[in-house]
This record gives C-alpha cells, structure tokens and sequence, in this order.
C-alpha cells in the first residue's frame, strides 16, 4: 500500500514541479477562409483542425490563453495538422459555419484534406486531452484507402507504387509488403529514379531487403534526396528495428541496427547505443543490464543535457523505488546536475529520493532547499509543500 501512495505522490511531484507550459511556440493558427486552409491541407497532405469560438465565450480565451501556447500542444499540432480557428460570429466564421454548424463553443473540428468530418468535440480541453483526442483522430486517419482497390484491380505503375507506399507509411501501416511485391514481380528498372524513390520511401527496418537494396544505391539516392532526408530515414529505420527486438526479445536485432547506424550515421551512434540499449533492457526487465545502460545513459548526457540525467533518475525511482541500488543511483546523480544547475525541481527529487531511503532528516533538508530556491525563482511551491507536509507527517 505504501508503495501505491508514493508512487501516486512522485506523480504529483512530477505533474506540478515540472510544468508543460514553458517558454516556446504554441499553435500556429493558419490565416485565410474555410477555402484557403483546405487549399493549404490538400498542398501539405494534412488533415486540419479547427477552433470554432465565439468572442464572448469565456472557456475558449481559456483554451487559447493555455492549451493553445503549450510548446508541446504547439509542437504536435503544427507537424500534424494545418490549425485554423474561425470567430463564429464573423464572416469566415459564418461561411465556416453553413458546411460544419456549431451549437456550443468552443467546438473543435478535425477534417480532412477532402473536407470530411473526422470528429467533432465539443468544450475546452486542456493541453494532454487535446493532445489524446488529436492522436486518436491520426491514428484512424487511412491515407492509404484511395489507392488499395486501384491496387487490388492490378495498377502497378511506378507512379501509383510510389503514392501508394507514401500513403501506407503516412497512414501507420507496413508498406514492406507492396514494396517488396513491386520489386520481386515487376523487377523495376533501378536505374530510374521513380524506382529509386519507391525503394528510398520503402525501407521500414535495417534488417531487411530492401535497406540492402537502397543502401546499394546509395550514390543515386544521394542524389534525389537531402542529408538529413537520408539521416532521418535510416534513424527511423533502426529505431523501427530496435522496437522489433523488443518485441520478440532478440537482442541480435538490437545489435543489427546498432551496428548500421555506426556504419552510416557514425556522429549519431553513440547517442543511438546509449538511448536504445536503455530502452530495451527496461522493456525486457532485465534489472541487471538496466543498470549498466542506465549509468552509460548518464555518462553521455551529463552536462550536455542534465535534465535528461534527471529524467531517467526519476525513472528509476518510480520502477525500481524500494531497490536499494536504484535510490543511491538517483542519489548520486541528482546530486551531481544539482551542483551543476540551479533547479528546484533536483533538489526536490533528491529529496523524494531521500524519503523513499526513510532518512526524514536529509529529506526534509532538501525539500527545504527546493523551496527556498524556487521561492527566489518564483516558480510554485506547491509540490514540494506537499512533499514537505508529508515527510513531516
């Protein structure tokens, strides 16, 4: 029982000692009729999404004066969606209205490039429902259904694979298998470039045929695509391969995708290793080698990103709390980003951390330490009050 609770006050800790709402963009509200913003959705191969107010309403300034300048909110919706908001009492509004009505307000729109409702939902949300509603609606969003009875009737142009593949990838599904189809029963010309961009935009994991086959061609790939195109599409190739060897628990998958993205992103490797080892040996449970990735996690980013050493700190504590090795772990690496930055919210972790090893005395010390520095910093206190009233208690 007493592990239910701390864990639910680490939480609490968590949720207010580090707030989402911090310096940074939040949404970009594209500026234009119902008219252009599809225009602008159909250009980009986005859906959109739509803030329908009313001047008045006071939840909706609630909405756009939080949820709406969270740099995480910012962040996803920007990449994800082509954003729009419409005063519904104005002209655009009205215009807006007369296709998608709106009786409450705010209401929130997603639609697709075609124009199709994907969901309405109606009132304020705050930033991690948002953020839960927009995911769900891209999760069930099938890019691919344009193209799958073209497919299934025999169109096998170039062209139409290349479409087709983008789409199956836009849309979270294998393009692996219409891909290696096209290659095996067509047996495409690779010297053109068509073939060549169906190949590049076909590779899903390093281990596999078709990373061979473009990774063959790579001097003509280079040539169509950008560095950091190609950088980004073997990293999100590997790390697709590191979710399989978690999957099946194959630590040889693991090694494979290490080892090409030392051979073709050799600046990337290192961080890749110490980021993925960390994550497959929590995935798998494997307590001993956890630790051992853990510790090499925290000699790369010390200094160079100490939050991040704060992070998988506080990790350990919530999946290891009462283990004796975990706690002196956190200990000494809170210990060590506290003397390098000025951040309540380490010492007040270095405090949790304290009171999970029941020593109230430097628990408290260091609560009190938060508290004193986040006063002068004018950040809440709330958290670690809440802390230091129950060290007391």
């Amino acid at each position: 029982m007493r592990r239910t609770i701390n864990n639910i006050f680490f939480l609490v800790f968590l949720a207010v000692a580090v707030p989402s709402c911090l310096l940074g963009q939040g949404i970009e509200f594209f500026h234009g009729d119902w008219e252009e913003v599809l225009k602008e959705a159909k250009s980009q191969g986005k859906p959109v999404f739509v803030d329908a107010y009313a001047s008045w309403c006071g939840p909706c300034k609630r909405m756009a004066r939080t949820t709406f300048q969270d740099p995480k909110v910012g962040e996803y919706m920007n990449e994800h969606f082509i954003p729009a908001k419409f005063d519904m009492e104005k002209a655009a509004g009205i215009r807006f209205g007369q296709e998608f009505p709106v009786q409450s307000y705010p209401t929130l729109f997603f639609i697709d490039y075609n124009g199709e409702l994907l969901l309405r939902t109606v009132g304020a949300k705050n930033s991690d429902k948002l953020l839960e509603i927009a995911q769900s609606v891209l999760d069930n969003i099938d890019y691919s259904k344009d193209y799958q009875e073209a497919y299934e009737k025999g169109n096998r142009s170039p062209e139409f694979i290349l479409d087709y593949v983008i789409s199956l990838n836009r849309s979270g599904k294998n393009s692996q298998v219409v891909a290696n189809n096209y290659f095996r029963e067509q047996n495409p010309d690779l010297s053109k470039q068509i073939n060549q961009k169906v190949l590049f935009h076909a590779v899903q994991y390093v281990d596999s045929r078709l990373f061979e086959m473009m990774t063959e061609r790579m001097p003509e790939i280079k040539q169509l695509f950008s560095q950091d195109e190609i950088k980004n599409q073997i990293l999100q190739a590997a790390k697709n391969t590191v979710e399989r060897s978690i999957e099946y628990r194959v630590e040889e998958i693991l090694a494979e995708s290490m080892a090409t993205v030392k051979e073709y992103l050799p600046e990337e490797h290192e961080e890749f290793v110490v980021v993925h080892r960390l994550e497959y040996y929590k995935s798998i449970k494997d307590k001993e080698k956890y630790a051992e990735a853990a510790e090499e996690f925290v000699d790369f980013y010390f200094n160079q990103d100490n939050e991040k050493v704060f992070d998988i700190c506080v990790e350990c504590v919530e999946l290891f709390e009462k283990d004796e090795q975990f706690l002196e772990f956190s200990e000494k690496h809170l210990k060590k980003i506290s003397r390098k930055e000025d951040k309540p919210m380490y010492l007040q972790a270095l405090a949790q951390v304290y009171f999970f090893m029941n020593d109230a005395d430097k628990a408290l010390k260091y609560a009190e330490k938060a508290r004193e520095m986040a006063v002068e910093q004018e950040k809440s206190t709330k958290a670690i009050d809440q802390l230091i009233r129950r060290i007391e208690s």
